[in-house]
């Protein structure tokens, strides 16, 4: 007999659901129909997922800098939490968070080296994210700026090949910082310290 789920487990689907209703589900008099609103949703998934993983990457390859910037300084080293202090907030937020992704990825690469496939991977992302955060709105006909690996994103095999491939690339990032390094004794679990 499979044992029940515990009522955290229950509550987050119950959640899950209304959120869905309320963001995809369509309104009772809505002159189109439920497979339109099924289509966006399904859209919304993988372009959430992207722009998820895409501002991991952002966010990590500004901590990996700021660690390799800040590797002299003994206060650096000791810190749990940089977020209180004034001048490591003003490099994170207002230097590092206002260069674009690709220059991160190339000024990460001026400290760390990253394989090849972890870099075309971390490219191939960031083409997805711009095509879904700044052009694929409304609506869009050149499928081929879909394509991850050429297959659509928007396929079960094109998402699943993307997942597979950022999932490694970010995995990759997070073993290079030094901060978001697992504690020991604590595997597969990630620990972030900001």
């Amino acid at each position: 007999m499979k044992p029940k789920p515990p009522a955290r487990v229950d509550r987050i689907k119950k959640e899950i659901e209304e959120l869905r209703m309320i963001a995809f589900g369509a309104p009772k008099h809505s002159p189109f129909p439920e497979a339109d609103y099924l289509e966006l949703e399904r859209e919304s998934i993988i372009r959430a997922r992207v722009l998820l993983d895409c501002a991991m990457v952002e966010e990590i390859t500004a901590i990996i800098i700021m660690d390799h910037l800040l590797d002299d300084s003994p206060k650096w080293k000791q810190i749990k939490y940089f977020g209180r202090i004034k001048k490591y907030r003003v490099l994170y937020d207002d230097v590092l968070g206002r260069l674009p992704a690709r220059y991160k990825l190339a000024v990460a690469k001026k400290f760390i080296q990253i394989p090849k496939n972890i870099s075309k991977t971390i490219l191939r992302m960031l083409a997805i994210r711009d095509v879904f955060a700044h052009v694929r709105t409304l609506d869009y006909s050149k499928t081929r700026d879909l394509s991850y690996k050429g297959i659509n994103i928007l396929s079960e095999t094109g998402f699943r090949s993307y997942i597979q491939d950022s999932s490694e690339a970010v995995a990759f990032l997070i073993e290079k910082s030094s901060i978001l390094k697992n504690p020991k004794g604590y595997p597969g679990q990630l620990h972030i310290s900001r």
